[in-house]
């Protein structure tokens, strides 16, 4: 298999910036959204570790708040948001949440491709192709 694609439940978080302390540097993950990220990439195509280029595409789909009308869902449904996190961050946790389970390293990704959508639930829509390079 050359391709993964999964769906990741709930609200996509950002790769957090490092926290220094006095014995140790270390990334924060609350709510373990990028091990959602890894656990369900091992459950949909095991652990490949491809060793050519890869292209990542994800959607980030947001739920529209509670508080707009019926009207308003129905127009917004699949419209661009601009909520936070911003997909870059979301992106780089994505990148090192896949990293030694789908591709060693992340600096195979040749080919990112992102949007963030409004729709009813949470969730992030993940496919992952590993490029033969012949």
């Amino acid at each position: 298999m050359t391709n993964a694609t999964f769906i990741v439940p709930g609200k996509a978080r950002g790769k957090a910036r490092p926290r220094v302390t006095k014995f140790a540097t270390y990334t924060p993950d609350p709510g373990g959204w990028t091990d959602s990220v890894g656990y369900y990439a091992i459950q949909t195509a095991g652990r490949p570790n491809w060793e050519s280029c890869i292209e990542l595409n994800f959607t980030v789909i947001r739920q529209m708040p509670s508080s707009w009308s019926k009207k308003k869902r129905d127009a917004m449904g699949g419209q661009p948001c601009n909520t936070i996190p911003d997909l870059v961050n979301i992106g780089a946790a994505i990148c090192d949440a896949l990293e030694n389970i789908l591709y060693p390293n992340d600096k195979q990704i040749c080919s990112i491709t992102c949007s963030k959508k409004w729709g009813p639930i949470d969730q992030t829509e993940i496919f992952v192709r590993c490029v033969d390079e012949s």
